[in-house]
């Protein structure tokens, strides 16, 4: 069997579950052709290093072989280009930035179109419903190629529900990776929900080692992996350091990640006064991250609901932290109850509510039998049912009935 994939980014460091999927469904027996829309930085390790030289990634915008490759199609298949030009520019409102991004994308879907013609694809699958997945729909519709998707977070909530419901619609299937997330696309699927799957991302656990529960006391070693963006509420965890400190409780956090809030997150914290409980780390790889779960206490992810309805799905550092027996604490929103379970894998506040996460914090520290249960639980919670083994096998199963 051999798939297009198609990707926004290739590789991505906050999107290491694709490139764990790919290469599990490689071992599989399964072709997949990487093609990227964006270029990026980050440098695959030897191991996997061919995933990144063999992908496609387009050339600069009305380069020469762009023109080439539309100009060869315009003429092979003009009433098929025409048709498919019109439908990329009426997918969303005409405005001049807008415009120039769909003209953008199907360009570069006859030039994907065209570096696909020799590899004999069987589908086209499409990780995120945003623009990999109209990418996706024109190398469809110009192949003649049945295409389907893997719909997310960002990409499910801050997108038009009437254009989702119309790429579900035209799609072979869709994947989505929380049961949250599968009745809410069920909702905007109407005749189509047959076709909509839920599958966990899941996690190599064997890679995870699972160590004592323990606390250090002395001071306690929170932990955050994340994006640094709303709807990851860092902002309610620094105010909460801010309360625990103020109190006279001896605590140490780590943030890792990057994104846009990075300097207010920063400035936060020397204007709460806590900087020096605070250390914010850059992007780390997996094999570099690893080390600072194994030195925390607890795994503290406030998730909200930002303003323009982006939230979370299910965070893959929360299985991160299961997995490595880090205790969790997290909010209700949307998916990640389905592996946070209250006082049983984990412990759940509401979201935005900074006195919740202290009052939880320190329920916790007080109590051992709680602290050690909700370790091993989430342990085996992520083993029994989390396990990325199990999810690429439902996965491979999905590609070979639709194929």
């Amino acid at each position: 069997m051999r798939i297009a994939y198609i990707l926004g980014s290739f590789p991505s460091i906050s999107e290491i579950f694709i490139l764990n999927e790919i290469v599990l469904l490689k071992k599989k027996d399964i072709h997949i052709q990487i093609i990227s829309i964006n270029k990026s930085d980050t440098v695959l390790e030897n191991d996997i290093c061919n995933l990144q030289v063999n992908t496609i990634y387009p050339p600069t915008f009305f380069s020469f072989i762009i023109l080439k490759t539309n100009l060869l199609y315009l003429l092979k298949r003009p009433r098929v280009y025409f048709k498919t030009i019109v439908q990329s520019i009426n997918s969303y409102p005409v405005l001049p930035f807008q415009l120039l991004k769909n003209l953008r994308n199907f360009f570069n879907g006859v030039y994907f179109t065209y570096q696909l013609r020799d590899q004999d694809i069987e589908h086209i699958h499409a990780h995120f419903a945003s623009q990999p997945t109209c990418i996706a729909m024109i190398i469809s519709e110009l192949s003649e190629i049945a295409f389907s998707f893997t719909a997310h977070a960002h990409d499910i909530y801050t997108d038009k529900k009437g254009e989702l419901s119309v790429k579900i619609n035209r799609a072979k299937f869709v994947i989505t990776c929380t049961a949250y997330n599968k009745e809410f696309l069920g909702r905007l699927a109407h005749q189509s929900t047959a076709k909509i799957y839920h599958i966990y991302h899941g996690l190599d656990v064997s890679t995870w080692p699972f160590r004592i529960p323990h606390i250090t006391k002395n001071p306690v070693q929170i932990l955050t992996v994340a994006r640094l963006v709303k709807k990851k509420g860092i902002t309610y965890l620094l105010k909460a350091l801010k309360i625990l400190l103020d109190k006279g409780y001896s605590v140490q956090c780590t943030i890792i990640g990057k994104g846009p809030l990075s300097r207010d997150l920063v400035q936060q914290s020397i204007n709460a006064n806590i900087s020096e409980n605070v250390k914010f780390i850059n992007a780390l790889s997996p094999r570099e991250i690893k080390h600072y779960y194994f030195e925390a206490d607890v795994f503290i992810l406030p998730s909200t609901v930002a303003e323009d309805g982006d939230m979370d799905g299910l965070p893959n550092v929360l299985m991160e932290a299961l997995a490595t027996g880090v205790p969790v604490i997290s909010t209700t929103i949307s998916a990640i109850p389905e592996l946070v379970e209250h006082e049983q894998t984990g412990l759940l506040v509401p979201e935005k509510n900074v006195e919740a996460i202290v009052d939880t914090f320190l329920k916790l520290m007080a109590n051992y039998e709680l602290f050690s249960s909700i370790a091993i639980n989430g342990r085996k919670k992520m083993v029994e049912e989390f396990d990325i083994e199990k999810s690429t096998e439902k996965l491979k199963n999905i590609f070979h009935s639709h194929i």
